[in-house]
């Protein structure tokens, strides 16, 4: 039990946390199992699976409105604009990616490229809720172009 408390301390995500907890709730079910000192049959099937009534919050995850600022998208040297991702299996339904607006800065100097986060959702299908990971575009900043470095050939 730990070891969950630790990683949900170190990975604050709000699915890891759900996920930690639903794992809380199987380890006091397997222990209140265990000391009641009956055995009852169960198939295999019925000892792996935990059911637990999971609500979660239907709230709006506009990036517009996560901040006070809201036109950082505009302001910035690599502006970027944001699309909806609406799934209506999935939690949360509504998502927000970003998208770059220009190939290049501002300065033309440097490239825009986008920042990628990774963000774990749910997906149900049928009465299962299974656990995934998107990649979710949370902006775009400027990077140096690479530069692809050529051997010289020396010729005697």
């Amino acid at each position: 039990m730990y070891v969950f408390v630790q990683l949900l301390i170190t990975v604050p995500s709000y699915f890891q946390l759900i996920v930690g907890l639903l794992l809380i709730l199987a380890e006091l079910e397997a222990r209140e199992y265990h000391h009641r000192g009956r055995k009852q049959k169960r198939s295999i099937t019925e000892k792996n699976k935990l059911c637990v009534h999971l609500e979660l919050p239907q709230r709006e995850t506009n990036p517009k409105y996560s901040w006070n600022v809201e036109d950082i998208n505009l302001r910035s040297l690599s502006p970027w604009n944001y699309s909806k991702s609406y799934k209506k299996n999935r939690t949360p339904q509504m998502l927000w990616n970003a998208t770059c607006s220009r190939e290049h800065c501002l300065g033309h100097r440097f490239n825009s490229v986008p920042i990628v986060h990774y963000t774990q959702v749910l997906y149900r299908h049928g009465k299962h809720l299974y656990l995934s990971t998107e990649p979710l575009v949370v902006g775009c900043t400027c990077v140096e172009p690479r530069r692809i470095l050529q051997k010289r050939s020396v010729s005697m």
